[in-house]
């Protein structure tokens, strides 16, 4: 395999994705087809007319192998529905992949980063994952989102203030990527002195599950470290609110462990979790957000004069252009699906954003209309893998890009600065976007 693809390959993690470097048998009966059209989503144009190439693939087959990702495209809309739900393709990913690609880390430069990777929700399956869900639900359910709008509204203003006289900005570096850091650091309750190390621990993880695909070596060990820290941080903060519990997350979650057979390492992972989960996703899918209705002026027109549209206008977003396009699977156990032979150990791509743009259930899949009928959207995941930060996900990108527009009513693009797109198989995001007012 050239290094180029190889290198492609490598990894990405958002909301718990893991991506897979491993070699799964190939299907003879599809090996020796033409140039395949996903070898368009490894560079940057393809990445922009990525929609175009989805539905090429899709229309071929909604299952197909890939020669060039070693592994099952699934691409229809009712095909990736029944791949999140499938017993047989399994979420339990560090040992089959992330492990294998961190072999060559110096001793002890990656201990911590793949036991509490291990522990993720987002890398568990059956009666763990189940067990670990009930517990941290708690914290994420509709019900906390009254106690969480202010805290999203008040960091969405703050942010904003700070760039209210300069006359320009870069969307991602001023707005989208502080944004969800600052929202999770109140939500867990950290304290002003501890707030500078925790924004540097979550930066470093951010930048190996979400950074630049050539540094991941280079970003484990700092990973590492950052884990190690916020280890010892979240444990004296369990002994301290052990006593005297907090109405923040940590908290919440204390307070909810005892029965549901999890250890304080678990509680720990979980934190962590949070902090990835949230922090990567949400940065790409505001700045995606803020440039799809830079493109269409008269969807933005809409949201301004009709502020209750700003719920279903957030939805429509990720439909249209989610930033996390594929999340991916390991097969368990040798299985039939979509009438292809799936082989135990090979890896199966589930392709979100294709699935939301299926014609079967989306009409005119290809337009970003905020007043389209709600549909079964895959953005956030199906089954029991729905994204456990669903509901704040959906508040931050509502309270941010209504704030955003609201604020600053003559943005625009800045032709002279294009966007610059971040592309990987996995994830969907810009490395900036300069705007003016």
């Amino acid at each position: 395999m050239p290094r180029r693809v190889r290198c492609f390959l490598l990894r990405s993690l958002t909301c718990g994705d893991v991506h897979p470097y491993r070699r799964a048998m190939p299907d003879p009966s599809v090996t020796n087809r033409p140039q395949a059209p996903e070898l368009g989503l490894m560079t940057r144009e393809g990445a922009v007319r990525a929609a175009d190439i989805y539905q090429r693939i899709r229309e071929a087959a909604p299952v197909s192998w890939s020669p060039t990702f070693m592994g099952w495209l699934i691409m229809g809309h009712a095909e990736v529905t029944s791949a999140f739900r499938h017993p047989q393709l399994s979420s339990e990913r560090v040992d089959a992949t992330l492990e294998p690609q961190l072999r060559r880390a110096a001793p002890g430069t990656t201990d911590h980063l793949l036991r509490f990777t291990r522990r993720f929700i987002t890398m568990k399956d059956g009666t763990a994952h189940a067990t670990t869900r009930r517990w941290a639900s708690r914290g994420f359910g509709p019900q906390r989102l009254a106690s969480w709008r202010p805290v999203v509204e008040r960091t969405t203003h703050d942010l904003l203030d700070a760039v209210a006289t300069r006359g320009e900005l870069d969307v991602v570096k001023d707005f989208a990527d502080p944004f969800p850091g600052r929202v999770i650091t109140a939500l867990f309750g950290v304290a002003p002195a501890d707030q500078a190390m925790f924004h540097e621990c979550s930066e470093r993880i951010a930048s190996f599950f979400g950074g630049a695909l050539h540094q991941m070596e280079a970003a484990a060990p700092r990973a590492n470290a950052a884990i190690a820290r916020l280890d010892a941080y979240f444990r004296g903060r369990l002994a301290q609110e052990r006593h005297q519990p907090g109405e923040d997350l940590l908290g919440l979650w204390i307070a909810g462990h005892e029965g549901a057979e999890l250890d304080e390492e678990d509680i720990v992972a979980q934190c962590i979790a949070t902090l990835v989960g949230g922090n990567i996703t949400t940065t790409d899918q505001l700045a995606i957000g803020a440039r799809v209705f830079l493109e269409h002026p008269e969807q933005l027109r809409l949201l301004r004069e009709q502020p209750e549209l700003a719920r279903p206008a957030a939805e429509e977003l990720v439909r249209f252009e989610g930033s996390v396009p594929f999340m991916h699977r390991i097969v368990k156990e040798d299985f039939e699906f979509g009438g292809k032979p799936f082989k135990k150990g090979q890896t199966a791509f589930l392709g979100i954003t294709s699935g939301n743009h299926d014609p079967r259930v989306f009409e005119a899949p290809e337009r970003f209309d905020i007043l389209r009928k709600p549909g079964p959207n895959l953005g956030y995941g199906t089954g029991r893998h729905t994204c456990l930060g669903i509901h704040l996900a959906r508040l931050e990108l509502e309270v941010a890009l209504q704030t955003l527009f609201q604020r600053l009513p003559g943005l625009r693009l800045d032709e002279r600065r294009p966007p610059r797109v971040k592309f990987n198989l996995l994830t969907r995001g810009l490395e900036s976007l300069m705007v003016r007012f």
